[in-house]
């Protein structure tokens, strides 16, 4: 194998593969990244147990061949390469290494990487078998859409290493001519719906691997296809093929949890919330407590942090009110993040009791809800 491109071109493969390249493993070959040339293209992998992701590339090819190298040594040696100069990779089938400079016989700088056993690297996951089986369905997706589904919803699922796979994952389904983007970890939702999308759509994919999927797509209407199979979902986006497996289980009924009446509703200006619960967490970070009390009274809301240990803090800011004076307090975590999450200069708090969830909505984000339980102390 031997091939010449811009750094530029060899650098952005990487960086797509390398979601799905892990850094240690048990499994020597899972921290490798899979190269082959072939006519004028370049195809590159990444790939582990859940996660795979083949990108293509055009390059100047002067041999065609495979070779496997360790993911993060070559990810560093390209990333540190000059801009202006062409990065020359050529396998030496004397040494089994493969050669990185400039493609000069005087090049200043030479480096040799150790390939692994490209006969030991997992082959790419195919949806062709289910297809012709009649077990895999299609959709196409704006990017945009898709793009800000995840974005909005992937930092409500619960954390990798929780014992409940389903709460990891971000559940995509269609209803009523919607795709719905759902996470909960039992504590807070998180919901997006997208009208305007047919077919019967519903699969859990974990929020990490949906995250890295979304940092691949554009904000633009083009489309990208979905692909289910029984076992994995397929992203074809542009010249990039992202396979992640899907997670077994029973996601919550999270419609249940949607509030449909309330006491109170708050109109308040998201920035200066935002940064009020900004200015209150200086006090909590560290502590023992994650609490903030709201307490919502004549058209104000007042956030205080309690009597610490170091201190105190408290802020007043001006709201629309309608309904009852009400004193809750929260997980100021949960409350940022959410405030981060949602957009529109004036949002909507939807209160129905100081031990009832809160939801959030906003104007300027029609499909968006945010559901946050409060702490009961």
């Amino acid at each position: 194998m031997h091939f010449k491109c811009s750094k530029d071109i060899l650098l952005a493969a990487i960086n797509t593969v390398q979601k799905a390249v892990q850094s240690s493993s048990s499994i020597d070959i899972y921290t490798g990244i899979y190269l082959e040339s072939c006519d004028d293209m370049i195809t590159m992998i990444g790939t582990n147990v859940d996660l795979s992701i083949r990108t293509k590339f055009q390059a100047d090819i002067l041999k065609e061949g495979k070779v496997v190298v360790e993911g993060k040594l070559f990810s560093d040696i390209v990333r540190k390469w000059p801009a202006d100069k062409y990065v020359n990779v050529e396998f030496d089938e004397n040494t089994n290494n493969v050669v990185i400079n400039d493609g000069h016989e005087d090049s200043s700088f030479l480096a040799e990487i150790k390939t692994m056993n490209v006969n030991e690297y997992p082959p790419f996951p195919d949806t062709l078998k289910e297809i012709e089986e009649g077990e895999a369905r299609f959709w196409d997706i704006p990017q945009r859409d898709l793009k800000n589904a995840i974005n909005s919803t992937a930092f409500a699922a619960a954390k990798a290493e929780h014992s409940r796979l389903y709460l990891t994952a971000i559940l995509l389904e269609s209803k009523n001519s919607d795709l719905r983007a759902v996470t909960t970890d039992t504590h807070r939702l998180a919901y997006y719906k997208m009208p305007g999308h047919e077919g019967e759509i519903s699969a859990m994919i974990t929020a990490d691997d949906l995250a890295d999927i979304a940092k691949l797509l554009d904000d633009t209407e083009e489309k990208i296809r979905l692909t289910l199979t029984p076992r994995r979902a397929f992203f074809d986006i542009n010249s990039t093929t992202v396979v992640s497996r899907l997670v077994e289980g029973n996601f919550p009924p999270y419609e249940k949890v949607i509030p449909l009446k309330h006491k109170t509703i708050v109109k308040v200006n998201r920035q200066s919330l935002l940064d009020a619960v900004d200015r209150i967490a200086v006090m909590i970070r560290g502590a023992s407590t994650i609490m903030i009390k709201l307490n919502i009274k004549d058209n104000y809301l007042f956030l205080a942090s309690g009597e610490m240990e170091l201190g105190k803090a408290q802020e007043r800011i001006s709201i629309d009110q309608d309904g009852e004076n009400l004193e809750i307090k929260v997980d100021y975590r949960f409350l940022f993040e959410g405030l981060k999450a949602i957009t529109g200069e004036v949002i909507e708090m939807h209160f129905n009791g100081p031990e009832m969830a809160i939801l959030f909505k906003s104007e300027e984000m029609p499909g968006f809800l945010y559901i946050m339980m409060p702490l009961i102390v």
